[in-house]
């Protein structure tokens, strides 16, 4: 067992946290999502505290039930960092001639998606 976050595997930190997420998102106890995903509840509280290594057939049970993707179990939490959205990042000397960033997402590198106008 994993006493702290800081020693569980990440994988297991990402599906504690995320299963804890999305349950709460889906207004769910932890009583109403093993009845509805036929996982035990002790199961479901170990899994939330990152204390057990769970087998896919599980999480795939408990995905079904939460109404999301299985990867959306297991991915790590994003880092919404929007501090940079619609920020002037560069301006030409033409009138108008500007660079903006309009969005970002990570991907397997972060992707952006800038607006220029030259």
């Amino acid at each position: 067992m994993h006493k702290e976050n800081s020693q569980r595997p990440p994988v297991l930190q990402h599906v504690s946290q995320n299963v804890r997420r999305l349950r709460n998102s889906a207004d769910l106890s932890q009583t109403a999502l093993a009845e509805k995903s036929g996982v035990s509840r002790r199961m479901l509280v170990a899994i939330e505290a990152g204390e057990k290594n769970v087998s896919l057939a599980t999480l795939d049970r408990v995905a079904e039930a939460l109404e999301v993707a299985f990867s959306d179990l297991i991915q790590a939490p994003e880092n919404h960092d929007y501090s940079r959205i619609n920020e002037l990042a560069w301006a030409g000397t033409i009138a108008g001639s500007k660079a903006v960033l309009l969005a970002r997402a990570v991907a397997r590198r972060e992707v952006e998606l800038w607006e220029f106008c030259l």
